[in-house]
């Protein structure tokens, strides 16, 4: 059971997860409020797994609060849900240790598995927002410590074979079919590799391969 809190302004949002969480279990909603000073004073140590944040329109003392708590409760996964892309709020998200940056409008299957990669201790990034996250880790990050970086990446088992059957171009549904898993799970293997090199596309991660001669 993956313990959720939920800060956000809208009333009617928060009330559409709580049912949506409700209505698949395995989710438990242990804190909903949009109020930044009632959060950090209710947040018990311990009480929530994963945080999910709108940070459209936050005042300076909120992302002071939203700083502290992630500060001050480490083990909390944060994911933001907001209509808002830009470099500077990425940028102070990832000051607080946010694992998943997502736009509302992801749709609500998607958001389960997010939730799911949170907890497992992966980090998650809409797509769509996927060159504002590679440009703010650029920028923040000389070059040769980025170069350090791409080159200990590693690969796991299933994403090399999904890689193999994707070089073969096989489409999701059929590498879905033949290791018995969902489409969306081979999207999300997609999603992680394309991810952990920085590529812009499912190429970019057959580049980095040929590059760096690794054998799949």
């Amino acid at each position: 059971m993956t313990r959720i809190a939920l800060l956000d302004k809208q009333e009617l949002f928060r009330q559409s997860l709580e049912s949506l969480f409700h209505i698949n279990g395995g989710n438990e909603i242990v804190l909903s409020t949009g109020n930044f000073n009632y959060f950090q004073n209710s947040l018990a140590p311990g009480l929530a797994d994963i945080l999910i944040v709108d940070v459209k329109d936050l005042t300076d003392g909120e992302w002071d609060i939203l700083t502290e708590s992630s500060h001050h409760h480490p083990a909390m996964q944060i994911i933001a849900l907001t209509e808002l892309v830009c470099r500077d709020t990425l940028s102070r998200l990832m000051n607080c240790g946010v694992r998943g940056y997502y736009s509302k409008l992801v749709n609500a299957s998607i958001l389960t598995d997010v939730i799911s990669e949170i907890a497992g201790n992966f980090n998650s990034f809409d797509l769509k927002l996927g060159p504002v996250v590679r440009d703010q880790l650029h920028k923040n990050r000389p070059q040769a410590q980025f170069q350090e970086e791409l080159e200990k990446i590693t690969f796991s088992d299933r994403e090399i074979q999904i890689l193999k059957m994707i070089c073969q171009e096989m489409k999701n549904i059929e590498i879905a079919e033949i290791l018995n898993i969902s489409v969306r799970t081979v999207e999300s293997h997609r999603r992680r590799m394309i991810e952990k090199t920085c590529s812009r596309t499912i190429l970019g991660v057959v580049m980095y391969i040929n590059q760096r001669n690794i054998q799949i």
